[in-house]
């Protein structure tokens, strides 16, 4: 199987990318890796906080606005089984 030239050139340059950033994070001191490796960690956090309340907002939304379907775990699951999302 062969990779479609027009997506995999953009990977590949992606991972040359992460690469040399990688390479440039190795030639720092432990100490200056600890604190990127810190800085990193907390916008991790931050970006993951913005996207739950992002999807609290929509669901508390979906709810006021009654897009929302009630029903047992065994159903939720069955369905979900349904679009092989299990």
């Amino acid at each position: 199987m062969s990779e479609d030239p027009k997506t995999s050139a953009p990977r590949l340059r992606s991972v040359t990318t992460f690469q040399q950033a990688i390479e440039e994070i190795e030639s720092f001191s432990l100490e200056d890796q600890e604190i990127l490796l810190d800085i990193l960690n907390k916008r991790l956090a931050e970006q993951k906080r913005s996207q739950l309340l992002k999807e609290v907002a929509e669901a508390r939304s979906e709810y006021r606005t009654g897009n929302f379907k009630l029903g047992t775990v065994d159903e939720f699951l069955a369905e979900l089984n349904a679009y092989n999302f299990l």
